[in-house]
């Protein structure tokens, strides 16, 4: 028996370090949506931003990630469960900190939660993972939720910039959800951008606050396909034969298995 590093049957995802694939039957594995997405160069202004960056840049790049993974932990814990608080600093007995939350998360945590005060919503699905034999990927959606009437599939964003391709992955998530849950039709695709920069609560249809915004993503079907199909054809170009990279280790390990002998030296133990 062979255990990957993690493999959840109920979400159909496999990670490993920064790569991740899904599956249905832990036999045949698709990309990810994003996997595929990464085909389309990210623009000057990011060549740029490596140059500048040098060195530091995979490190900063990592670090934004992890950052952006602590807060979909943690909106995700506020959201299902609801009489669980979330502390800032957490004590021991004794009354000594033992674990703080750094003030850059905790603003944007406060940001989400602002949104959930100001906004009531319906939530239908809250990290919902998907793997779809016939798209060929898979996918995590962030949040599915109703809001005046509408209903809305989301993902989170923490970063402060939103690229194009953003609306192709809203896409490709719904194209999943369609096909998974065809009875709850969606009516917008949006980010939850919390880092948008807004110094303000906006217009009256606005759906935002300080330091973020719910943006809307115009829903237009052929430009949408069109993108999304390129995207998947390229990558299918580029990787026809792909298959997720997933180093494999056994469920155990004794020493007088592999026939590993400390050898030690007598004359060090007298």
């Amino acid at each position: 028996m062979a255990l990957y590093i993690k493999h959840d049957l109920e979400s159909r995802i496999i990670e490993w370090h920064n790569e991740h694939a899904y599956s249905n039957n832990n036999e045949t594995y698709f990309p990810s949506v994003t996997t595929i997405l990464g085909i389309i160069a990210k623009g000057e202004h990011l060549i740029k931003w490596y140059q500048t960056n040098g060195l530091n840049a995979n490190y900063l790049m990592r670090e934004a990630q992890d950052f952006g993974k602590k807060i979909h932990r943690l909106t995700e814990e506020f959201d299902t469960n609801l009489d669980k608080p979330i502390n800032v600093r957490e004590y021991n007995a004794d009354g000594k900190v033992v674990f703080e939350h750094d003030n850059r998360t905790w603003e944007f945590l406060s940001r989400y939660i602002d949104f959930r005060k100001r906004f009531p919503i319906k939530i239908l699905a809250i990290e919902q993972s998907l793997c779809s034999e016939t798209l060929k990927v898979g996918g995590t959606i962030d949040r599915v939720f109703e809001l005046n009437g509408e209903r809305y599939l989301v993902d989170l964003k923490t970063g402060p910039n939103i690229y194009k391709e953003y609306s192709l992955q809203l896409y490709a998530y719904k194209l999943l959800w369609d096909e998974f849950f065809p009875n709850y039709g969606i009516d917008k695709i949006a980010i939850m951008h919390l880092d948008s920069g807004t110094h303000s609560f906006g217009k009256k249809d606005d759906i935002q606050g300080y330091g973020w915004k719910l943006k809307t993503i115009p829903l237009d079907i052929p430009y949408l396909k069109k993108g999304w199909d390129a995207s998947f054809n390229l990558f299918d170009w580029d990787s026809p034969d792909w298959k997720p990279f997933f180093q494999k280790y056994p469920d155990h390990y004794c020493a007088a298995e592999l026939g590993i002998k400390n050898n030690i030296d007598e004359a060090v133990t007298q």
